[in-house]
């Protein structure tokens, strides 16, 4: 099975082909006469899927992670990602010194590097 980024790579290819933008934010920016103007990268694989439809019907979140082979967990941390442009950061307590060692989510960490990719600035 293809990577993830590049599932998610396509995909946002795929809508700037469309004319679509490419947002932070929401997943779907709806312009006049309901016609699709923006999205972001959930919104782009949504459309890639051809799942684009107003509302959110009732396990839109669970079709589209069974399709990127990922569960809710690596969704919200890597929508964290895109989102909010730093990782979710994770610690260790040294149980001696009790000092804490952070480290990065990974996933954020691909969230915010294809953002960046690809969200106008």
């Amino acid at each position: 099975m293809a990577k993830i980024d590049d599932i998610i790579c396509t995909a946002l290819d795929s809508a700037q082909k469309q004319g679509l933008r490419i947002v932070r934010g929401p997943c779907f920016i709806w312009g006049k006469e309901n016609k699709l103007e923006a999205v972001d990268w959930c919104g782009a694989v949504l459309v890639y899927m051809n799942k684009a439809i107003k509302g959110f019907p009732k396990g839109w979140l669970r079709e589209m992670c069974l399709y990127l082979g990922k569960d809710y967990y690596w969704f919200r941390s890597f929508n964290y990602g895109w989102s909010q442009l730093r990782p979710l950061e994770y610690y260790e307590e040294d149980e001696k010194t009790k000092k804490k060692k952070y480290f990065p989510d990974k996933d954020s960490l691909i969230g915010i590097k294809i953002g960046k990719k690809y969200v106008e600035k």
